[in-house]
């Protein structure tokens, strides 16, 4: 019973609630066998909630990327273990208004770890925002000259989690960096931000350029943060893997995609058509695919096929 209750106050059912307590207290044993369906029914209803929610964030977030904390790639080489994402996945830093700062070489995962970090606050009810820095700082500056510079900033303040990809691409001129401190300023300790840079956190000073502003801006950077370097080759490479927890309808697309493309590459190889479609068929077998080496592949290219068919 007091699960229930607490259920009704959480999906702000008061009626419903004062209307249970109100006939509970009168002794109305008739509820008793009523109240595991009620459970049921409100647990959906709060599920559902949750889901649009969810899915209302993530379409105002504008993320660039489909991502996942499942399908993001963690290992010593990378210097990303599961315990951090884990850590980061469970939203706390977030509550704590505290800054990420990733950076590495191109591909190595900076972009695709802060989407799905982004993805997963969504779910977790956060507001949020991904910025590419390139595109943030003349639409700033654009609304500078319109007059709703200030509306901008304030929009910005209040998102749980901004996360600004692409930082560092160019030097930042005057009024950039006065953006960037504005906004750091309204948000530090208050809500969190994540900063994507190919440049290394070390670097960062002087790529904002003018020393009194890159003060006040890596102070507030740098005292509430967290930083992770990511290393390692692109992942552009290799073909993504698939998270189970993902939506059917994404995943059914991902497969499509993947199958046509391995379909395209076995047809260089020049294999015969039954071999092609035992290659691209979504359902063959592991074994299935492994007769099919012949010994008309070399073997690297046949330790390729097999990773990509491993990824369907």
């Amino acid at each position: 019973m007091t699960g229930l209750l607490a259920l009704l106050r959480d999906l702000r059912l008061d009626g419903m609630h004062e209307c249970l307590l109100g006939m509970t207290g009168v002794g109305d044993h008739a509820l008793e066998p009523l109240m595991p369906l009620l459970l049921r029914l409100l647990e959906a209803e709060a599920e559902y909630r949750r889901l649009a929610k969810a899915h209302r964030l993530t379409t105002r977030a504008r993320f660039r990327y489909e991502a996942s904390l499942g399908t993001v790639v963690a290992s010593t080489a990378r210097n990303l273990d599961p315990a951090t994402i884990h850590r980061l996945g469970d939203g706390l830093w977030i509550r704590q208004g505290r800054s990420l700062l990733l950076c590495g070489p191109t591909g190595a995962g900076k972009s695709y770890l802060a989407t799905a970090l982004g993805r997963q606050a969504c779910l977790q009810g956060f507001s949020t925002r991904y910025e590419a820095c390139p595109k943030l700082w003349p639409r700033l500056a654009h609304a500078r000259a319109q007059g709703c510079y200030q509306l901008e900033l304030r929009t910005l303040s209040k998102i749980d989690l901004l996360i600004l990809d692409d930082f560092g691409l160019a030097p930042l001129d005057v009024t950039d960096r006065l953006s960037l401190l504005e906004i750091m300023e309204d948000r530090w300790g208050k809500a969190a931000t994540i900063l994507v840079s190919q440049r290394p956190v070390a670097s960062w000073y002087d790529t904002l350029g003018e020393p009194t502003v890159a003060d006040a801006i890596c102070d507030r950077l740098f005292s509430n943060s967290e930083t992770i370097e990511l290393k390692g080759d692109s992942l552009r490479r290799f073909p993504p893997k698939l998270d189970p927890n993902l939506p059917p309808a994404y995943v059914s697309q991902l497969r499509f995609t993947a199958t046509h493309a391995f379909g395209s590459f076995a047809r260089t190889l020049s294999l015969p058509t039954n071999q092609v479609a035992g290659f691209t068929g979504i359902h063959s077998t592991h074994a299935q695919f492994q007769s099919l080496s012949s010994g008309r592949l070399e073997s690297e290219s046949m330790a390729g096929l097999t990773r990509i068919h491993k990824s369907l």
